[in-house]
């Protein structure tokens, strides 16, 4: 398949999906931190600054040490779209919207002018 066929292919929207979640986030040096979650539930983590979480059947999550004040967002990774928002307080818990796929983004996102 040429990549001009590969475009029209349905998974191919999940590449862009990726970049718009990770829009304004600085998440280098993240690193694998399901340490910091009960049960070892999967998380990406610059301690204190950044958190990203897939959870495939939406659920719960705890982080540990979480810092008050950081913005939280559920991402939609079937429609590409951020649905919520809220700001973390120190207990780290978060609760997906519904049962679907989520991805939680913990952290400030900056977009250059």
């Amino acid at each position: 398949m040429s990549w001009k066929e590969a475009l029209v292919q349905e998974g191919s929207n999940y590449v862009g999906y990726v970049s718009k979640a990770f829009e304004g986030f600085d998440f280098t040096d993240m690193e694998r931190r399901w340490d910091l979650t009960d049960s070892n539930k999967p998380l990406l983590a610059r301690e204190g600054l950044f958190y990203v979480s897939y959870l495939d059947k939406g659920g719960e999550i705890t982080i540990k040490n979480m810092v008050s004040g950081l913005p939280f967002y559920w991402f939609n990774p079937e429609s590409g779209e951020f649905e919520a928002e809220g700001i973390t307080s120190a207990d780290g818990f978060f609760k997906a919207p519904d049962i679907n796929p989520w991805v939680l983004l913990i952290g400030e996102r900056v977009f250059n002018q």
